[in-house]
């Protein structure tokens, strides 16, 4: 195990910072289809004075389209809210054999649900330094597998669609949460 303090005093901790920090901010974003290739808990040591830490840091290897490929650490939602075989848009910066993690945003899904719930989501809205409540029209549908989910809809589609209507909804999942994109009604 190198010595962390030998590190330290040869700089290439603080160069890889440096590089990290700045050029990391104004490198332009890279945007690639992409599939998940590959998804592994990453195990390191980590050195605190005299002490080692065993740490695990999860990995996701993405496959472009042009078939290049890069591993990037991730955060955990990130890790959690994708399976191998997910596509979407990567975001990434390059700076030579530098690469940087910013963002994966899943393609829209789709899957037949049917409407279970109509009501309102209380929420609030600030404006200045007032903030006032507020509700929103929300649908709960249930999948096929049994998962519900609960999302706020535009009025028009609230008021266009009945408790027991089976459709196509379309959505975005970001982690853990939904965002609703559209529903088609069944026929």
């Amino acid at each position: 195990m190198p010595n962390r303090d030998i590190a330290v005093d040869r700089g290439l901790p603080t160069l890889l910072f440096v590089v990290r920090e700045t050029w990391f901010k104004i490198l332009p974003e890279e945007y690639a289809q992409a599939v998940v290739i590959q998804k592994n808990m990453r195990i390191y040591t980590d050195v605190c004075g005299e002490n080692f830490y065993t740490k695990r840091k999860p990995t996701i290897t993405f496959m472009l389209s042009n078939n290049k490929s890069f591993t990037f650490d991730v955060t955990m939602e990130i890790y959690q809210s994708v399976e191998q075989g997910t596509t979407g848009i990567l975001k990434y910066k390059e700076y030579k054999k530098w690469s940087f993690f910013v963002d994966f945003q899943r393609h829209p899904q789709t899957e037949t649900a049917v409407v279970i719930f109509k009501g309102l989501l209380d929420s609030n809205v600030a404006v200045g330094n007032n903030v006032y409540p507020q509700k929103m029209p929300a649908l709960t549908f249930q999948f096929a597998s049994g998962q519900q989910v609960t999302l706020p809809v535009p009025p028009e589609v609230y008021n266009s669609v009945f408790v027991n209507e089976h459709g196509a909804l379309t959505y975005r999942q970001q982690g853990t949460l939904f965002y609703f994109v559209s529903f088609q009604r069944q026929q």
